[in-house]
C-alpha cells in the first residue's frame, strides 16, 4: 500500500513538473513577444516624432514674393 502511494505520488510529481515546464515555455514566448511589441512601438514613436518635425518642411510651399505695384 505504501509502495502504491509512492508510485502514485511520483506520477503526480512528474505530471506537475511537466505542467510547470510547459507554463515556463509559454511565459518565455509571451515575454519575447512583449519585448518585440515594445520595440516596434518605440521605433514607431521615433518615426512619428521625426516625421512630425520634417513634414512641415516638405509640405509647406515656399512663400511667393509679393510685389506691390503703384497704381497707374
Amino acid at each position: 500500500m505504501i509502495d502504491e502511494l509512492k508510485i502514485e505520488s511520483e506520477k503526480d510529481h512528474k505530471v506537475i513538473h511537466e505542467r510547470i515546464d510547459r507554463i515556463q515555455v509559454e511565459i518565455k514566448a509571451f515575454s519575447k513577444f512583449r519585448w518585440q511589441v515594445g520595440g516596434v512601438l518605440v521605433v514607431a514613436a521615433l518615426i512619428i516624432g521625426a516625421g512630425s518635425r520634417l513634414a512641415p518642411i516638405f509640405l509647406t510651399p515656399t512663400p511667393q514674393q509679393v510685389i506691390i505695384e503703384p497704381a497707374k
